[in-house]
């Protein structure tokens, strides 16, 4: 005898496996998604860390050529004091403190030069902004720049970057003052890390009225700089310590 097919049990039998596959595919993209998640929160704080790192970079180098501009504000105060006993001192403000890491570096690049001598070579000594960008960089090569979730923090990053990079092309008058400088000493006679006694450099310091106003100028560069680089530290360490929460909270 010929049995019929039960297909009420057949049916029910399929639809347990299709819901047995449909389950293990949810559960597949689940865990892929979950994975992805888990790669993107790892990466956001990769990212957050590349950024911490520029920025920390960024405001030592700023803060260092700050000291590097009152150096030059101090210098050229001194030499204008030894040409004139009545010189006024100018571009001299509240905060002219020089740390003892930058005095000690000076001392040991110039340790063989006359004061005179030392106050050309700080003189010439126009340090400028060498923003860090490599993090930003790499954050931008991946495109993986929506992996960071706070859609207003991804945003100021990029403008943060965007201003960083307004002032680095900022600094084009910066770097030429360097030359401008040299050319001028060498025009009044006096080489770079000159050895020559003091004496003999002020007569000639005193005999170049061009050289006299090169030495203002770089003062001058100096008290621009001591104007402009406390905002741009204090700019960058705020958003870097925005950054440092951020990142502390999503730990």
């Amino acid at each position: 005898m010929i049995r019929k097919p039960n297909f009420k049990l057949n049916w029910k039998y399929a639809l347990g496996e299709i819901t047995l596959i449909f389950i293990g595919i949810t559960i597949a993209i689940w865990f892929q998604n979950w994975n992805e998640q888990k790669k993107d929160r790892k990466l956001e704080k990769h990212f957050y860390g590349l950024v911490i790192s520029d920025m920390q970079a960024t405001s030592d180098d700023i803060t260092e050529a700050l000291q590097s501009a009152k150096m030059r504000i101090v210098a050229g105060n001194d030499i204008l004091h030894r040409l004139d006993p009545n010189h006024q001192d100018i571009f001299l403000l509240e905060d002219m403190t020089i740390d003892s890491a930058s005095t000690v570096r000076f001392k040991v690049w110039g340790a063989h030069l006359s004061p005179i001598s030392k106050h050309l070579l700080s003189l010439k000594a126009v340090q400028v902004i060498d923003t860090r960008t490599a993090g930003f960089e790499e954050i931008t090569s991946s495109g993986k720049l929506q992996a960071i979730q706070d859609n207003e923090l991804r945003s100021e990053i990029v403008t943060v970057y965007e201003q960083m990079e307004d002032w680095a092309e900022s600094n084009t008058f910066f770097r030429g003052a360097m030359e401008r400088y040299t050319a001028s000493m060498e025009n009044a006679g006096i080489a770079q890390q000159d050895m020559r006694p003091e004496s003999y450099l002020i007569d000639l310091i005193d005999k170049s009225p061009t050289f006299q106003a090169s030495i203002r100028s770089q003062m001058a560069t100096g008290y621009e700089q001591h104007l402009t680089y406390p905002y741009m530290i204090n700019y960058i360490n705020e958003f870097k310590a925005k950054v440092e929460r951020v990142l502390k909270q999503s730990k």
